[in-house]
């Protein structure tokens, strides 16, 4: 969101596909975005279509499948009563073919389709889509019987099975003509069959669909607190006790007590995920939460992915953390579980609470946010070491930017215009930014692919990030705490992701993309295998090469690094590395060199050409 300099929401447009959105803080505020808006448009060659404007309003008609409404002092969506009526109709069909042995696939993706564009209204749906995603690609190569891919050994055993009972051609199908090897086994088949078998998990899912879309009519989603103040639930569960402490505007709420008989069999993920869980429960049905940004913290990962997956090995768990998006769907709340090392719960005091101390951390009056940077920086939390490293290997030994580009911070005050950051970018973000920065860090680098960028980021808040800054990173590799310019006490390790420029500029002669490439998967390994070496809070096994061990951390990724650099600055540019096999449909005739003068073809003489002497 972008705020001017009086306090008022600043003019925008947002655009989906053909249709645009202008928003602003007052009616003619935004009759005015939309006029300019208008204008640019036809300026450009687009027709305007005026019948289809609508006068400014708080609660407007669907966009983009949301309804958004900025009324009662609340930004909230949902969707149309007849696009809820329909999803509660597509699920009830689908609890009625669940019962076949095969299922249509036309069908099966006509549902999806339309199921979809509900997800992204209402997120608490969208871990229970994930069995139909999975029936739907069963019939792909390289699928399990849970419809999941298989990789590694599993994959490897598949695909020599496979080839076992296709078996290998040996007889030419012309013994008289020319010599040809015989073509190698083909994959599977990549057309798709009429019909597929549900995955297991199907069935589940769609029982929760049923009860998260019982209601009449379609429910309010909560996109923005109205309340700045947000609830930092943390909870921790020891072998008979437990503990959990609420953070809030008005101080710390604490609770600690035993578990009930029937739960201490149950695994620590099970009791951590109920005991965060029951705390929720109550908060929400009290009225605390409502309209409210809320972040669970804890030290089970298992907890936290089985929140944003929707699924578990363990039943119970799955059932606790239905349970949750229940709450979430009628509490009137934003619900985020993040993820926190084990040591900063220890840190904080509730790890402690769980067996009755009340001696440190958060319970012995350290302030609370003192534990929960999620508002900064690595360089800000480091005091410049981690920028000062960044920078070391970034210059090459002969002190040399890397392809002569300069690296420079994208800060607050330049990210929103990086059309006028003419160097490499450095971004040093708080993880409660990323989920913006890499917005913009897209947009940026389809506008300007010859730029390279870095992220140094600590891992915290990663269901945000991780994965799509793992789609575009060249290379990415985790930096433990404890290294020289990360300090034990930071606990959470640094994500470091390195991403090369697309383009072919001046003084960088690197292919397009290091990602995919054996290369660069090799320099990957050596990094993580270093830095894991290093960390002197794991054990290792010390069966491998002893040559991974770096003196310290600082100096042996700086090291790699700058061979990394040097591998993909002199890698042949894309002009002179082109090859035969990414041209199949061309013709079999030599490329001319780069430089070289192409003859030109005489052309013969037609009727009534005359030579002038």
């Amino acid at each position: 969101m972008k705020i001017r300099v009086d306090g008022h929401i600043a003019a925008e447009i947002f655009v989906y596909v053909d249709d645009g959105r202008a928003i602003g803080h007052s009616a003619e505020i935004a009759w005015r975005v939309a006029r300019f808006y208008a204008a640019m448009c036809a300026r450009l060659g687009v027709q305007d279509a005026a019948r289809k404007r609508t006068s400014a309003s708080r609660t407007p008609g669907p966009w983009a499948g949301t309804v958004t409404h900025t009324d009662q002092d609340q930004v909230c969506g949902m969707v149309s009563q007849e696009k809820w009526d329909k999803t509660q109709v597509l699920i009830r069909e689908l609890d009625g073919m669940i019962a076949r042995d095969l299922l249509p696939l036309q069908r099966l993706l006509e549902i999806r389709g339309f199921l979809i564009y509900v997800v992204r209204t209402y997120p608490w749906l969208n871990p229970y889509i994930k069995g139909l995603h999975l029936t739907v690609d069963s019939w792909r190569p390289g699928r399990g019987a849970s419809g999941f891919k298989l990789r590694g050994e599993e994959l490897e055993r598949a695909m020599a099975v496979w080839t076992a009972s296709r078996g290998l051609p040996c007889r030419r199908e012309d013994e008289d003509g020319p010599e040809e090897a015989s073509p190698p086994p083909q994959h599977p088949s990549d057309e798709p069959p009429g019909d597929v078998r549900p995955v297991a998990r199907l069935r589940r899912d769609i029982t929760c669909l049923l009860e998260l879309t019982e209601s009449p009519q379609p429910p309010r989603q909560l996109y923005r607190a109205k309340h700045v103040t947000a609830f930092f639930v943390i909870g921790d569960a020891s072998g008979t006790g437990k503990g959990v402490a609420v953070v809030e505007q008005y101080g710390v709420d604490y609770e600690a007590g035993p578990w009930k008989v029937q739960w201490r069999k149950e695994s620590s993920n099970v009791r951590e995920a109920e005991n965060l869980t029951d705390r929720i429960e109550r908060l929400s049905e009290g009225g605390a939460l409502f309209e409210h940004e809320v972040f669970v913290l804890t030290d089970n990962s298992a907890f936290e992915g089985a929140y944003y997956k929707g699924h578990s090995p363990s039943e119970k768990l799955n059932d606790i953390v239905f349970r949750l998006h229940k709450t979430e769907r009628d509490g009137g709340f934003i619900l985020r579980v993040l993820h926190i090392s084990g040591k900063r719960m220890k840190a904080t005091g509730v790890d402690g609470l769980s067996r009755g101390d009340l001696t440190e951390g958060v319970l012995a009056g350290a302030d609370p946010f003192s534990f929960l940077p999620f508002n900064l920086g690595a360089d800000e939390r480091s005091k410049g070491a981690v920028s000062s490293w960044v920078r070391s290997w970034w210059r090459t030994k002969k002190g040399e930017d890397w392809g002569g580009l300069p690296l420079e911070e994208v800060t607050a005050e330049t990210m929103f215009e990086l059309k006028n950051l003419k160097a490499a970018r450095l971004w040093l973000m708080a993880p409660a930014v990323m989920e913006t920065a890499l917005e913009l860090f897209c947009e940026d680098r389809m506008a300007h692919p010859q730029w390279p960028h870095v992220f140094v980021i600590p891992r915290l808040m990663t269901h945000m990030w991780r994965k799509d800054l793992g789609k575009d990173a060249d290379v990415l590799f985790t930096v433990p705490a404890g290294a020289n310019f990360w300090a034990p006490g930071q606990f959470e390790p640094l994500i470091v992701a390195i991403v090369f420029p697309l383009a072919h500029v001046p003084r960088y002669t690197g292919p397009w993309l290091v990602k995919g490439t054996d290369e660069g998967a090799r320099y990957e390994r050596a990094l993580i295998d270093g830095f894991k070496c290093n960390d002197t809070g794991e054990l290792h096994e010390l069966g491998g090469s002893l040559q991974r061990v770096w003196e310290d951390a600082a100096s042996g990724s700086r090291a790699v690094l700058q061979q990394l650099l040097a591998w993909a600055g002199g890698f042949p540019p894309v002009q002179k590395c082109l090859v035969r096999s990414v041209l199949p449909r061309s013709r079999k005739r030599s490329l001319s060199e780069t430089g070289q003068e192409r003859r030109r073809k005489r052309l013969r003489p037609g009727p009534g050409y005359t030579r002038v002497a």
